[in-house]
């Protein structure tokens, strides 16, 4: 069983390949691990120390960024989201101790797809 691109019938649009099931259900794990991570991002925006509160707001920002751009259809926002994510999400995961460096392994992963533009 093959699943069509996002782009599905939209005029003006080239089809991508078709994907499998396995890599769309691989594409929600991911986006559901990456919107709960950003949950936690925005309680620990509040309640973190002043240095990573600035990377908690990227990558919450970010990760509503990237999710905007596979909404819109933008590649090259996505491009930028991805980065800044995967960035933000890198420096998180250096910094935490514990299992707080779980969460930013799902938004590095969220950020590099945008890059590679695998959801287009």
């Amino acid at each position: 069983m093959a699943v069509h691109g996002l782009c599905g019938d939209l005029p003006g649009i080239e089809h991508g390949e078709e994907m499998t099931i396995f890599e769309l259900m691989g594409g929600i794990l991911i986006g559901f691990g990456a919107f709960g991570a950003m949950g936690w991002s925005a309680w620990r925006a509040i309640s973190a120390q002043p240095i990573r509160r600035g990377l908690y707001i990227g990558t919450v920002v970010f990760t509503l960024l990237g999710m905007a751009s596979i909404s819109l259809l933008s590649p090259p926002l996505a491009l930028f989201a991805g980065g800044a994510l995967a960035f933000c999400a890198a420096s998180l995961f250096w910094a935490e101790r514990g299992a707080e460096r779980v969460l930013p392994l799902f938004q590095i992963a969220f950020g590099v797809i945008l890059i590679t533009g695998a959801p287009f």
